[in-house]
């Protein structure tokens, strides 16, 4: 069952979010000359400001809100001022440096919902956030840390062996 507060519909448009940001940025990356002034950064951006208002303007109005379930309502609050801080600071992008740092914190912000997301369906997410930390420190691949929870998942889900008397 969706919730009307729509957390699955946020969590899509903050991935985009963060995708949008990062597009932008590579294309201000490959043409220093141009940087943020280049077309294509500031069609993302555009873009990016559209998925913030998507969210703000539509999936997380104060009714739907108010008419989600309670785990999903504490998620959203939770999320609601990181999410004005990012609207205002991708307003405010006049620089290189600052589409980094605001596609960075897209990249946060989207990762940090899909966790909260996770434990409202009762999933212990320590474990992964514990393979992200790795996988930031250059301690672990992206591609070990999926193995090892296919491989846990698959222990944890064995069928019990039962011993005939």
């Amino acid at each position: 069952e969706i919730g009307v507060g729509c957390l699955p519909c946020a969590r899509a448009h903050f991935s985009t979010l963060s995708g949008i940001l990062k597009e932008a940025l590579r294309f201000a990356r490959e043409d220093p000359a141009l940087g943020i002034m280049h077309p294509e950064v500031q069609s993302r951006l555009l873009t990016a400001e559209e998925e913030v208002n998507n969210v703000e303007r539509h999936d997380w109005t104060p009714e739907k809100i108010l008419n989600s379930p309670p785990v999903e309502r504490e998620v959203i609050h939770d999320m609601l001022q990181p999410l004005r801080t990012l609207r205002q600071d991708v307003h405010d992008i006049d620089s290189v440096d600052k589409l980094e740092k605001a596609a960075a914190d897209a990249g946060k912000l989207a990762t940090d919902l899909r966790i909260q997301v996770l434990k409202t369906k009762g999933i212990d997410t320590g474990r992964i956030l514990d393979y992200a930390t790795k996988i930031q420190n250059g301690e672990m691949s992206l591609d070990e840390a999926k193995q090892k929870l296919r491989d846990s998942f698959a222990k944890q889900h064995e069928p019990q062996e039962v011993i005939a008397q």
